[in-house]
């Protein structure tokens, strides 16, 4: 079984093909020790968009990649994606609205699946852009 998040995985495989250690992308993640890294590569602390972006950077690839999704149909960026998109933004609108920050006059649902959708939308427009 492996121990991490997918991209954990795909990061040391990617990092072990390159013949480099995991305290090469201390840089990338924006940390300054090996114990940093690790609570990343074990799943303690979750990766920012940033740190994703800037990771699949380094190991020369794409974040699509890195997270483990594929894109064999020209659904890009996929259903992976949206889904992803989807729990983290009901995560945050329950969170927010529970700080009293936001107030969801719609079904949490319903908004999360709205800007799941117009993320990815986005998402698959500049990736097409880049090309």
């Amino acid at each position: 079984m492996n121990k991490g998040p997918v991209w954990a995985h795909q990061a040391r495989e990617m990092l072990k093909e390159k013949g480099l250690s995991q305290d090469a992308i201390k840089l990338a993640l924006s940390v300054e020790t090996q114990g940093a890294v690790s609570h990343y590569l074990t799943g303690k602390r979750e990766l920012n968009v940033k740190q994703l972006e800037s990771l699949a950077s380094f190991l020369e690839t794409d974040p699509n990649t890195l997270m483990g999704i594929s894109n064999t149909n020209n659904d890009f960026p996929g259903d992976e994606l949206r889904e992803y998109l989807k729990v983290k933004l009901e995560h945050w609108l329950m969170r927010l609205e529970e700080m009293g920050w936001v107030s969801c006059q719609k079904d949490v649902n319903t908004i999360s699946d709205l800007l799941s959708y117009e993320l990815s939308a986005d998402y698959k427009h500049r990736c097409r852009q880049d090309k």
